[in-house]
This record gives structure tokens, C-alpha cells and sequence, in this order.
């Protein structure tokens, strides 16, 4: 019931409105050969109101068949900002790519794919900055962060069968833009470092070891390491993960085992 009052007038309405439980879709796999029978317990949400719930059961053949359930959920996903126009159509071509490469049938997964791959290449270039970055959202400044994030992306889209010539000349364009922005990002760390998060830098420089931006040898890659070994004790538990996996892609063992006790003490 609302109302309001007031010294002269005054009015109320009653409405009946109703009360849905709050409630979220969980998917749960299971792999394992089936013989006549079997029994198997799902776990549900501790507390869940038992009229609430409702369950789907799939058997499929193989494993490709239960992933590609996912695929209407990233190719509907509502946003349109960068990280879900990449995933939107990259999840669903590693995955038909992976099922090809695996002999297994895969006609559902590439039902339009090589078209969607095209029209979310596209959309993705237009995203893209002059100066070869990705904001998160079209029209925005670009973010090292997300660049780092759509140029590592793009990295496991080349050479993928489900691109067509055209897409994959715009996704090496693409790619090699933003190659360029963050060897800037870089090289200005280099000279500014104080003026960068840890977490960013790390990130980026994880990135770039990875995608082949920066060699194992390269001295930027290996002054990052150095500077945030040094003063790692402040480091959040995300920042000594990206300095671990950094430390890993440069061969250097012995640090490495140091943050990683870090990290194994930090979640204790």
C-alpha cells in the first residue's frame, strides 16, 4: 500500500504485486559410461524453496554435445561491449574448431558460424581505436586492460578454419594494431613505472609474453619481473599470480617458487 498525505489532500492505491524467489540456471556435467542404469545425486542450493526448482536432463554421446548447449548463450548474450562482442563469437569457434580437430561430429556447431565470426569481426573492428586500443565500450577511451584482453583473444582466433579470408585479414589487422599499443604501454612503463597498477602492468606483460609481443629475453620483459619481485610484498593475490605465470614464460625457477609460497601463504 502506498499513500500520500498531504494538509489539504491526500490519495492511496493498493496493488497486489507478486513475490518471484530469487534464482539463478546451473549447469552441471558429468562425464562416464552408461550401463543399463545408473544413479547420480545433483546438488542443489543449500536454503532453495523445493516448489522452485525445475531440471533438465541431457545424455548426450560426447562431450561436444553437452558444451554446445552454450553456444545460444554466447551468441544471445544482451551487451555489446567489447569483451562479450569478442566472446560472443570466438567461444563458439574455438569450440567448433576443437570438435573438428577431434573428428567429432560438428554440424550444429558450425551452422553459421563462419558468418557470425564474420559479422562479430567486424563489429569488433569498429570498436577498435585509431590508435589501435579497445575501450570497453564503442566511443570510449581506450583501456590498456581491455586491449591486453581482446589482443589475447584474437591471438587464439588466427589461423582458426571457421574465419573467412576476409576475417582473418582483419583479424591479423586487427591483431597487429593492437600488438602496437601495448609495446607502447610497455615501453612507457618503462620510463613511468610508478604511474601504473601492478595488477595492469603484470597483466599486460603476462599478455604479451604469451601472444609473442615480448620474447623471453626481451630486457622490458624482464625489468617488470624485476621490479615487481623487489617490491611484491604489497602485491594483491591476483597481482602475485600474473607475477608468477610472468616469472614462469622467463624460465626463472627460483623466483618463481618464492611467489608462489607467497601466494600459498597469502591464502591461508
Amino acid at each position: 500500500t502506498t499513500s500520500a498525505l498531504t494538509d489539504v489532500e491526500s490519495d492511496a492505491a493498493a496493488l497486489t504485486l507478486p513475490i518471484y524467489p530469487h534464482g539463478t540456471q546451473i549447469r552441471q556435467a558429468f562425464g562416464g559410461r552408461l550401463r543399463k542404469e545408473v544413479s547420480h545425486e545433483l546438488m542443489v542450493a543449500e536454503g532453495m524453496v523445493p516448489d522452485t526448482f525445475a531440471g533438465e536432463l541431457y545424455v548426450t554421446p560426447s562431450l561436444a554435445a553437452t558444451l554446445s548447449h552454450g553456444l545460444d548463450f554466447f551468441e544471445k548474450y544482451p551487451y555489446d561491449c567489447v569483451e562479450q562482442t569478442l566472446n560472443r563469437f570466438r567461444m563458439n569457434a574455438l569450440l567448433a574448431a576443437a570438435a573438428a580437430d577431434l573428428g567429432l561430429e560438428q554440424s550444429k556447431l558450425a551452422e553459421g558460424l563462419t558468418e557470425a565470426v564474420d559479422e562479430g569481426v567486424a563489429r569488433l573492428g569498429e570498436q577498435q581505436t585509431a590508435e589501435g586500443g579497445w575501450p570497453w565500450w564503442k566511443g570510449g577511451r581506450e583501456s590498456p586492460y581491455m586491449t591486453a584482453y581482446a589482443v589475447d583473444g584474437l591471438g587464439t582466433l588466427r589461423g582458426n578454419r571457421f574465419l573467412s579470408a576476409n576475417a582473418a585479414a582483419r583479424v591479423d589487422e586487427m591483431y597487429a594494431a593492437g600488438e602496437k599499443y601495448l609495446a607502447g604501454y610497455v615501453d612507457d612503463w618503462r620510463n613511468n613505472r610508478d604511474r601504473y597498477p601492478a595488477a595492469l602492468s603484470l597483466y599486460i606483460c603476462e599478455v604479451a609474453l604469451r601472444t609473442g609481443i615480448l620474447a623471453a629475453d626481451d630486457d622490458a620483459a624482464a625489468e617488470v619481473a624485476d621490479y615487481y619481485f623487489e617490491y611484491r610484498s604489497p602485491h594483491s593475490q591476483m597481482s602475485l599470480a600474473l607475477l608468477a605465470s610472468v616469472l614462469r614464460q622467463l624460465g626463472d625457477e627460483q623466483r618463481l617458487a618464492v611467489v608462489l609460497r607467497n601466494l600459498d601463504n597469502g591464502a591461508k
